[in-house]
């Protein structure tokens, strides 16, 4: 868990630490920075990791352009509501990591195509997303049970959709055998 106290000491420069208990050879053959290691470092390691693993859109709502830069889509106008429940119509907003998606990239294929990022459907282990309708049904609430705390919504037919984390910075490294 996370102090609060963001100049504390993690690891020391020579890779002992009080606080975690990792492999010699691991902490020796990594490249620690000579102040050490602090719980900022630990934090902002963290926070990049939650929006690598969650940080989702709606299908659509991002393009690439001929720059090969990812720009908001003003021609969106939302997910349709038997589409806003789905989460194959919700793609993860980061560079690509699937090698299909990559390839499609690298060929400048991507341009003009709103299938050019990883899509949030196949996030394994599957089921590590969970939707929640509204009572009027047009909201869309996703949840994703590896960070617990991490939440995205979208309105259909708008283009009001977000994400927000809310939880300990602990990730459910036990998720797979939750099924």
């Amino acid at each position: 868990m996370f102090t609060g106290e963001f100049d504390k000491i993690i690891i020391k420069s020579n890779g002992e630490s009080d606080i975690l208990f990792a492999e010699k050879e691991l902490v020796a053959q990594a490249d620690i920075p000579a102040r050490g290691l602090t719980e900022l470092d630990r934090l902002s390691y963290v926070v990049n990791q939650i929006d690598s693993d969650c940080f989702i859109v709606p299908r659509g709502s991002v393009k690439r352009i001929p720059l090969n830069e990812v720009r908001k889509n003003e021609a969106f106008r939302g997910l349709k509501p038997d589409q806003v429940f789905e989460v194959e119509n919700y793609v993860h907003f980061r560079a690509p990591l699937h090698k299909d998606k990559i390839e499609l990239n690298q060929r400048n294929q991507g341009t003009y195509n709103d299938d050019f990022l990883d899509n949030a459907n196949d996030d394994l282990p599957k089921g590590v997303w969970s939707v929640i309708k509204d009572t009027s049904c047009t909201i869309s609430h996703l949840r994703s049970k590896l960070w617990p705390g991490f939440n995205s919504f979208h309105k259909s037919n708008t283009n009001i959709y977000g994400n927000f984390y809310v939880g300990t910075g602990c990730k459910a490294l036990d998720m797979p055998f939750m099924f």
